[in-house]
């Protein structure tokens, strides 16, 4: 394998930030399996952007472009009842693109906001994948020792491609869409407690996803089939900082519902008791 990077960065002002990046790769590999000689190229740019007008604010702008050169050939069987077609996945195209803010009004708090779209595209089988996404966040110290943190991330999806479906193996459109919600807290404290130091904290995360996959592959079934996810995962702790060991005690609960699939639903509480000695020298 063989790759060159080169990298351009410029502050034109105080205040901003410019760099621009360049990489090339190639590589070449033998699979034994399907004996084949494989010569991938890889073609990225990059290109990015730093604003901060004020002292309590930064503004920020990415953009990436990925050309995957590979190849790769899967073998087919043309003398099977009904023939196996053979097929090949040429030229990927990757590209992505981040705009975001991060707000500092006092020293003890940052909101920051992030948007992202990513898109993937291969002509081989008019494959087309589109991702929008944004989070929000919070983080407060309003005490030396005292951190909370809280974020929303929510990410929209689309996803096409042709497809052949045994045993005809006609050309099928497959389309995949759904939405993914993430909620997640944390909280750090550290205190002094009997001339001991103390840690303690907790850290939940929500997860809701909701996704439709057409056609439904089930046998028997039409339409399109839902996979569907809610999971709550949350946690508590409380550890002492002792110079010889330091003992410490979680708690935690976990809700995984599937509704497309009930079998894999569970709860589970977990309680750990750990104890930690560390060396320095």
């Amino acid at each position: 394998m063989n790759s060159v990077t080169s990298d351009i960065e410029a502050e034109p002002r105080p205040d901003l930030q410019l760099r621009a990046g360049l990489r090339y790769a190639w590589r070449a590999a033998r699979f034994s399996q399907s004996l084949q000689d494989i010569s991938t190229d890889t073609l990225g740019v990059i290109g990015s952007l730093r604003y901060r007008p004020r002292s309590y604010l930064d503004l920020y702008a990415r953009y990436e472009n990925v050309q995957v050169d590979d190849p790769f050939v899967t073998a087919g069987a043309p003398e099977d009842t009904p023939p196996l077609p053979e097929r090949e996945i040429a030229l990927t195209f990757t590209n992505r693109g981040t705009v975001g803010a991060a707000i500092m009004p006092r020293d003890w708090i940052t909101l920051r906001y992030e948007f992202t779209a990513d898109s993937r595209d291969n002509s081989t089988f008019d494959a087309s994948a589109q991702a929008f996404g944004y989070n929000v966040s919070v983080a407060i110290s309003p005490l030396r020792d005292l951190t909370f943190f809280a974020g929303y991330t929510r990410r929209d999806l689309n996803s096409e491609a042709d497809m052949l479906i045994a045993p005809v193996y006609d050309r099928t459109r497959s389309i995949q869409d759904g939405t993914e919600n993430v909620l997640v807290s944390e909280l750090r404290y550290d205190f002094t407690l009997g001339g001991q130091r103390w840690s303690t904290g907790w850290d939940v995360a929500y997860v809701d996803a909701d996704n439709s996959l057409r056609p439904n592959l089930e046998p028997g079934l039409a339409g399109h089939a839902r996979f569907d996810l809610d999971r709550i995962d949350g946690g508590t702790f409380l550890a002492l900082r002792h110079r010889w060991v330091e003992p410490s005690v979680e708690f935690r609960m976990i809700d995984y519902h599937e509704p497309a699939l009930s079998k894999n639903d569970y709860r589970a509480t977990i309680l750990v008791f750990t104890l930690t000695k560390r060396w320095s020298w």
